[in-house]
């Protein structure tokens, strides 16, 4: 079974933020992740995380950290267990019960994107 989802809408933003927490009650095992900017027209700079949530604490630890993105671009993540490990780019590891992704501002210019992600139920193929 496949399903998307959008985390972050198209809009302009300039400050931090995190994505509402994704309960993964489907128990999906990996996701494709594309990161899409439209419009830099400064020098911004902002670095996406997907990060867990452990449900006893409640606290996010970094499952896949993208390369900061300055540019105007179109960046692919994967997540699954058929993946091999490559930094900025994809884990071999599936997706926990919750997770979400942070966007890590570097400064207070503005910067246009949308995150949106095909989550699959079935294996990865590498």
């Amino acid at each position: 079974m496949n399903t998307q989802i959008v985390l972050f809408p198209s809009v302009a933003r300039t400050a931090d933020s995190n994505s509402a927490d994704i309960d993964n009650t489907e128990d999906y095992q990996s996701a494709i992740i594309v990161i899409d900017v439209t419009l830099d027209p400064g020098t911004a700079s902002v670095v996406f995380t997907v990060e867990g949530k452990d449900l006893l604490s409640g606290e996010y630890y970094e499952i896949l950290e993208a390369a900061a993105i300055a540019s105007v671009s179109t960046t692919v993540l994967h997540i699954g267990s058929g993946h091999v490990l490559a930094n900025n780019i994809s884990v071999g590891t599936r997706l926990p019960r919750v997770w979400r992704i942070e966007a890590d501002h570097a400064d207070a210019e503005s910067i246009t994107y949308s995150i949106g992600a095909d989550l699959s139920s079935g294996p990865v193929s590498a």
